[in-house]
C-alpha cells in the first residue's frame, strides 16, 4: 500500500489494516496472503474514491486540455474534467484585509495553477464565469501580473508567452531582495505557509546544485517540475556571487537546513 506522508496517519492505516486482516482471517477463513491482498485492494479503491470527492469550496469544471494548440476552436478542443478550489478559509481573511479585488486576483492565480497541474488551461472567459466578474476585470488582473513579471498559465498565453517567471520564483526573488514573508504575502496574495514551502523548495534546489547534483537528479530528489527547477537554478546563478544577496542566502541555509535534510 502507498505510504502516507504523515507518520500518525501511516500508523493509523497500519493499525486499521492489521485489524481488517485479522477479521478476514478469523471470520472469513481467508489465508494470510488472500487477506493482505484484499485489504490492499480495499485501500486502493478507497483512495480512488477519495480523489473523486470534492472538498468544501471545490467544484468540477471542464476546461481545454493543455496539449490543444492555440488557434483551434474551443468547440473542437478536447476538454478535461478538473477539480478547482473556488473558495478557502484563507480567502475570507484576504477579503476582510484587502478587499474583493485582491481576493479575485489571488483566485485567478490559484485556479490557473490548479488547472495547469491537472493538464488543462482556463481561458479569461472561464475565469470571468468562475469568479462572477467581467472579462475586463480579468484582463486587468492579468495585466497587473505581467507588470510584476508573474506568469499566469491561461490558454491565451500558454503557447506564446515564452519562459515567463512563475509566481513561485517571483516570491523567491522578492525574498532575496529583502522583503519580509509578511510583505510578500500581502503583495502576492499568498499564504505564509505557501511562501515558506517555496523557500524550502528553492533552498533544496540550490543546496543540491552546490553539491554537484545534475538537474535530472535534482528533479527526482525534489519532485519539482523541470521548468521550476530551471527557474530556481537560473535565479541562484544570478545572485550567488552578488554581495547584496549573501545574507538572505545564508539565512535560507540556516533557517531551512533541517527541513531540507528531512526531504532529501
Amino acid at each position: 500500500m502507498k505510504r502516507s506522508k504523515n507518520p500518525g496517519e501511516r500508523l493509523r492505516q497500519k493499525t486499521f489494516a492489521a485489524w481488517l486482516i485479522s477479521v478476514f482471517l478469523r471470520y472469513y477463513s481467508l489465508s494470510l496472503a488472500e487477506a493482505e491482498n484484499l485489504v490492499q485492494f480495499i485501500f486502493l479503491e478507497f483512495r480512488k474514491h477519495q480523489s473523486q470527492v470534492l472538498q468544501e469550496g471545490q467544484i468540477w469544471y471542464r476546461a481545454v486540455a493543455i496539449h490543444e494548440p492555440a488557434g483551434k476552436s474551443l468547440a473542437q478542443c478536447e476538454k478535461k474534467k478538473i477539480k478547482l478550489t473556488l473558495f478557502t478559509d484563507q480567502d475570507i481573511q484576504l477579503r476582510n484585509k484587502q478587499g474583493l479585488y485582491a481576493l479575485h486576483k489571488a483566485q485567478v492565480l490559484r485556479l490557473t495553477e490548479e488547472a495547469r497541474r491537472q493538464g488543462a488551461l482556463l481561458t479569461q472567459e472561464d475565469l470571468a464565469i468562475l469568479l462572477n466578474v467581467s472579462v475586463p476585470t480579468i484582463k486587468r488582473i492579468m495585466a497587473e501580473y505581467r507588470q510584476q513579471d508573474i506568469y499566469i498559465p491561461t490558454r491565451g498565453n500558454y503557447q506564446d508567452i515564452g519562459p515567463g517567471m512563475s509566481h513561485k520564483t517571483k516570491v523567491i526573488q522578492l525574498f532575496l531582495q529583502g522583503y519580509t514573508e509578511t510583505e510578500i504575502s500581502n503583495r502576492m496574495q499568498h499564504s505564509l505557509n505557501s511562501i515558506e514551502r517555496y523557500l524550502i523548495d528553492f533552498t533544496r534546489v540550490f543546496l543540491l546544485l552546490e553539491q554537484g547534483y545534475p538537474q535530472d537528479q535534482i528533479r527526482l530528489a525534489t519532485r519539482l517540475s523541470p521548468k521550476l527547477i530551471n527557474e530556481y537554478i537560473q535565479l541562484y546563478k544570478l545572485v550567488k556571487h552578488k554581495s547584496e544577496y549573501q545574507s538572505r542566502l545564508e539565512e535560507l541555509k540556516q533557517h531551512y537546513h533541517l527541513s531540507v535534510k528531512k526531504n532529501f
